[in-house]
């Protein structure tokens, strides 16, 4: 499954950045000013623990290791939420 579709039926992100486990709620994916792939999620922890999150990241796509879609969903739009962020030079998919 690709970030796009991932975005677009809510699924979890699961992948390491900077060496640490990372699990996120991805909100957009597109391209910053300077032309890297990021990816703007709410991070949660472990899968199954979503009631503990840590909030809004950015993420850039060229540091994210092992990353896979989960089958997982979440409930859509966090809090604070502001679409078309103003970070990404082009957005390729969003909630």
């Amino acid at each position: 499954m690709s970030m796009e579709n991932a975005i677009k039926n809510l699924n979890l992100l699961i992948f390491q950045y900077q060496g640490y486990p990372q699990t996120i709620e991805p909100h957009i994916f597109g391209v910053d000013d300077r032309g890297r792939h990021a990816v703007l999620g709410y991070e949660v922890t472990e899968v199954g623990q979503l009631d503990k999150s840590r909030g809004w990241r950015f993420f850039y796509l060229s540091e994210m290791f092992g990353l896979s879609v989960s089958s997982t969903k979440f409930n859509g739009p966090r809090s604070g939420y502001k679409r078309s962020d103003k970070r990404f030079r082009r957005i390729i998919a969003q909630i």
